[in-house]
């Protein structure tokens, strides 16, 4: 089976997760024509016989607006060459992480015109911003609706994703697979130091709850438990005053114990703050996605204190290690697990965790979802009725 699999994306999480599964489709048989930046790192860069290349220009992150500006439209119009040659040899689609809907909806109504069958990953059925609204943007979610319509089958990395796709968008079950995120290994498992560090890792977004993680930390240490905190990753560039002025100021209060890497972490860094801490804090609020984080720090033998809801709540029923949260727990019942946790011999936590990594290893396989990924896109899966997408929305 050929398939055209494009994203915009290169690093980070979401570059990781397209590169992961284009080599875990060819691995299970697929003929994947590739369409996306070069990998960041560049060890990263899918590499298979059953996978062609055509490179798109990565989008600029720093210089002035007009010039990151025209790099986007470089990488959009790249976009468009690869998916449209592509047509010439499979009328198979996926996309993960497109490109603005301004841009993505024209390129599928093309495609629709040439009759092309398109599937959506949708790692986020209700977008980050949308978060504690209390209206939601009218345009953009017709832009999200119209997306959904064209498309021939979605597939949601979580349960909680498909349902606010149903809920949300009126999209109909059975116009839905869900597909989970594989494993992310960075393949350098360690025993826990028992030094009593905490770790928040990956981009500082409200939903997060980083503030309110900082303030647990400090009650603990009000408690007199000697915990520590440290904060690696980027601000997130749609709120950059949560962590300068919230979170930052927070931290000013009682510092003592909290140490904080703000930017991107490169891949050479992982291992080391992973190594350097006893668990992983992640207690998310408004959350139906998968967790790249989440599978990264339990494949590498970490414990996660987070809240069980979407992927995260899928995984502590796969056996991930750590201690579940509700998702309305406020700052004492954040800091009431983190003792808990700590309450238990480190010993205890060394045998889960090196036992949840084997789970996730072997139950999420990238070659398993790349098998699951192309069954679901044949065209005798889950969607093959041209009839059946005029009633997509009935």
């Amino acid at each position: 089976m050929k398939i055209c699999f494009q994203t915009k994306a290169w690093g980070e999480g979401a570059g990781w997760f397209a590169q992961e599964l284009a080599t875990g489709m060819a691995k299970a048989g697929g003929e994947i024509i590739y369409v996306a930046p070069y990998a960041v790192p560049a060890e990263r860069e899918p590499q298979h016989s059953r996978i062609t290349r055509h490179v798109s220009h990565r989008e600029r992150q720093s210089g002035s607006k007009i010039a990151r500006v025209l790099s986007s439209l470089r990488r959009v119009m790249d976009g468009y060459i690869g998916c449209l040659k592509a047509r010439i040899s499979t009328r198979t689609y996926l996309f993960s992480i497109s490109d603005p809907l301004p841009f993505f909806i024209p390129l599928q109504l093309a495609l629709a015109g040439l009759g092309a069958r398109q599937f959506l990953i949708v790692h986020d059925a209700v977008p980050h911003s949308w978060v504690g609204l209390k209206k939601v943007p009218r345009l953009q979610w017709l832009g999200l609706w119209t997306s959904y319509r064209l498309a021939t089958h979605l597939i949601a990395t979580t349960r909680d994703c498909r349902d606010l796709l149903h809920a949300r968008f009126g999209v109909p079950h059975r116009r839905i697979s869900v597909l989970p995120l594989g494993a992310f290994d960075i393949g350098t498992p360690t025993d826990l130091p028992g030094q009593g560090n905490l770790l928040i890792f990956g981009s500082l977004r409200r939903n997060k709850r980083v503030l309110e993680s900082i303030q647990a930390v400090q009650l603990c240490r009000q408690r007199g438990a000697p915990v520590t905190l440290t904060i690696a990753g980027g601000l997130d560039r749609a709120d950059p005053s949560y962590w300068r002025d919230e979170c930052e100021t927070q931290i000013a209060t009682a510092p003592d114990g909290i140490t904080s890497e703000i930017g991107f972490v490169p891949d050479e860094r992982i291992p080391e703050l992973i190594g350097q801490c006893d668990a992983v804090l992640l207690p998310y609020r408004d959350f139906s996605s998968a967790s790249a984080v989440a599978i990264l720090m339990a494949t590498s033998q970490r414990p996660l204190i987070a809240t069980s809801t979407g992927g995260i709540r899928d995984l502590f029923e796969l056996g991930m290690s750590g201690i579940p949260l509700a998702e309305n727990a406020d700052v004492e019942a954040i800091a009431d697990a983190i003792g808990a946790f700590f309450g238990r011999p480190i010993s205890e936590w060394n045998v889960e965790a090196a036992a949840s990594r084997d789970i996730l290893l072997r139950e999420l396989s990238w070659t398993k979802i790349g098998h699951r990924c192309i069954e679901i896109m044949r065209p005798d899966g889950p969607t093959n009725s041209s009839r059946s997408r005029s009633k997509n929305f009935s």
